[in-house]
């Protein structure tokens, strides 16, 4: 490697990642490393505030404590629901915030300061994703997560239909 070409933090790389909860926990260390602006943005959108998110069946609260992202187990009434298609479709830039809540794909109850702290923390988050090596296999694995599951699903649909 040159001295001229660009070094990155090491940072251990596995491909485990299935679960939407699972991504987070995995991508917010190589965010962090690589690409530690956008981790600093994230943590300066969060600031004091939590944010409550069911993905799917996933319910998690992302909360920063001690200059850190967290992730906790999230509430019984998350103030953000969604989907994993539609986090693939935000990853993807497929689609922006505006249209998936447009559209009905991602829900937000709750007030306009909750609206701009999860803004911010997201495209926070996205943008690190790209920038950051090693996070193309960590998507890449949630999304044959989100396929299997949307599969399954499917599949009891087409069962249930038939009784």
């Amino acid at each position: 490697m040159s001295s001229s070409a660009a070094s990155f933090p090491r940072v251990e790389i596995t491909t485990s990642t299935s679960t939407f909860r699972e991504l987070i926990e995995a991508a917010l260390p190589v965010i962090r490393a690589a690409a530690p602006r956008f981790y600093d943005d994230m943590i300066t959108s969060l600031a004091d505030r939590a944010v409550d998110l069911q993905v799917d069946d996933e319910s998690l609260r992302l909360v920063v404590l001690e200059d850190r992202v967290t992730v906790r187990d999230g509430t019984r009434a998350p103030w953000i629901t969604t989907t994993g298609e539609t986090i693939l479709s935000l990853l993807d830039a497929e689609a922006s915030l505006v249209e998936v809540m447009r559209d009905n794909r991602l829900r937000i109850r709750g007030t306009a300061p909750q609206l701009v702290t999860f803004h911010g923390a997201l495209m926070a988050f996205l943008e690190g994703c790209v920038r950051a090596p090693g996070m193309s296999a960590r998507v890449s694995k949630y999304r044959a997560h989100v396929a299997r599951t949307n599969q399954a699903g499917v599949a009891r649909s087409k069962r249930e239909q038939t009784r």
